[in-house]
């Protein structure tokens, strides 16, 4: 089996955050189940570009390969890449498609109805109440015309019952599936336990006294 992951931005891009890692160690995860995890993502890494390979498959281990497409204007937009997952599409068996306020993701239902693959919509916190109501003004029209068209024939993919209830409360009829991120327990075993006052001097360098805090 072949999966085609399409996501704006990918490992080693961690400026991005949280989502660079659970997207990476599940793809790890999967390719160790003898299946095979192209991943099309941009060389983007907010305000500069990752130092690598572009628009070649790079194998990062196992079964896993990525494939960097290069940025063309701001961000995570990239016009190679619009192009080429046609190809990366039509040679998978399954689309995840990961994010949804991107261009990108339109470009892959597209290619996914075009070429009757099945695909996966994750929406990776996209639809909290805080999100869509900062960043640009056209995310409701964005979704209105551009996303509701596919969601019947798109399996959406939650980390939590609040992200399905998030879904639901704007596609009703959409088909939801709850898979948490997983967790490494063992990296959570010989933690540094810290004091409320030493939590705060870390990551505010300042010294608070006890009946304060």
């Amino acid at each position: 089996m072949k999966i085609n992951l399409i996501i704006p931005s990918f490992y080693p891009a961690t400026i991005y955050g949280g989502p660079i890692f659970s997207s990476l160690h599940a793809s790890e995860e999967i390719s160790k189940l003898d299946i095979n995890v192209y991943v099309s993502t941009t060389n983007a890494n907010m305000k500069k570009k990752l130092d690598v390979k572009t628009n070649i498959w790079i194998n990062f281990k196992n079964n896993l390969y990525v494939k960097y497409y290069n940025t063309s204007f701001i961000h995570t937009i990239s016009i190679p890449m619009f192009i080429n997952i046609f190809t990366d599409i039509r040679k998978s068996d399954l689309v995840h498609i990961q994010s949804v306020f991107n261009i990108s993701t339109i470009f892959a239902l597209i290619y996914s109805k075009v070429l009757n693959k099945p695909n996966i919509l994750s929406v990776r916190g996209q639809f909290g109440e805080w999100c869509l109501n900062n960043g640009s003004k056209i995310k409701s029209s964005f979704l209105k015309y551009l996303i509701k068209p596919f969601t019947k024939e798109t399996i959406w993919h939650a980390t939590a019952q609040q992200e399905k209830d998030e879904i639901l409360s704007i596609f009703p009829n959409a088909n939801v599936e709850i898979i948490p991120n997983g967790i490494e327990y063992e990296k959570f075993q010989n933690s540094n336990i810290l004091s409320k006052q030493e939590y705060l001097k870390k990551f505010t360098n300042e010294d608070f006294e006890p009946n304060k805090i």
